[in-house]
């Protein structure tokens, strides 16, 4: 099951369109989740046409959101609980606030937004998350929106993505491979980011495969004959690390 997580739009006040490379990824998502501050009605009109859409309702937002969404709720997906709030409030940082909303309620993951700064960690024993913007970065480096996939167990990551990238694909269009590019990391790893940059830069849809969720990727590694990460890997062929291996790579993944 493939969701895609997304927060703080700011429609129509940060970005006309939703982004190339989100559009990418929502073609063929199960389930979509924002988490608030959509800002205009017109964000889930479009996203709708997509897929099925859960969300809540942030501080920006305006009364017909605050209609459809409540201000936090749980949503059940392929057997994992899911907390959905925006984080606004007052006292506490945006997490804490997060956390604090399903203190007396199990849940296996909780998804929020309101700071615009990409989160991915556990926290008291919960996956905690947050996607970023697709449309207002504020302060970080990139634009960003999320992707979890829930299959035997449950896996999270972002796609960062540059305003000069959104250029490329507009130019050329949304890519469509055929061969499948999986990307090993690990939690701060700072390579494994400047190898997903690059390929979400070139338009190259990937699979990113993280250690630290995931243990039994440490397996996968090996059997390419390495140990430490990132790993890029094209129809078997695996190269570590950002080098000029990766270059080749990424050629062969356009072919």
């Amino acid at each position: 099951m493939k969701i895609i997580v997304l927060s703080d739009t700011h429609m129509p006040k940060r970005a006309k369109s939703l982004p190339p490379r989100l559009l990418e990824e929502l073609k063929d998502a199960d389930l979509i989740i924002h988490a608030g501050d959509w800002q205009t009605i017109d964000v889930y009109n479009h996203l709708i046409t997509f897929a099925k859409v859960v969300g809540v309702f942030g501080n920006v937002d305006n009364e017909d959101i605050k209609d459809m969404f409540p201000e936090k709720r749980i949503v059940e997906a392929g057997g994992y609980k899911l907390g959905i709030t925006h984080g606004h409030g007052t006292g506490k940082t945006t997490e804490k606030r997060a956390l604090q909303k399903f203190a007396d309620e199990k849940v296996d993951c909780i998804i929020f937004g309101h700071s615009h700064i990409p989160i991915k960690k556990y926290e008291q024993g919960i996956f905690i998350f947050n996607p970023g913007s697709p449309t207002d970065k504020r302060r970080q480096e990139n634009y960003s929106f999320g992707i979890i996939n829930i299959g035997e167990s449950l896996e999270a990551e972002h796609i960062f993505f540059t305003k000069e990238s959104t250029k490329k694909l507009n130019k050329r269009g949304t890519r469509k491979l055929n061969k499948q590019v999986i990307v090993y990391t690990t939690k701060d790893c700072i390579e494994c980011t400047m190898v997903k940059k690059v390929l979400s830069e070139e338009g190259i849809p990937f699979e990113t495969r993280d250690l630290s969720v995931n243990p039994e990727y440490q397996k996968e590694v090996e059997k390419y004959g390495f140990l430490g990460v990132p790993v890029t890997v094209v129809e078997n062929l695996a190269v570590k690390g950002f080098t000029n291996e990766l270059k080749e790579l990424m050629e062969l993944a356009k072919k």
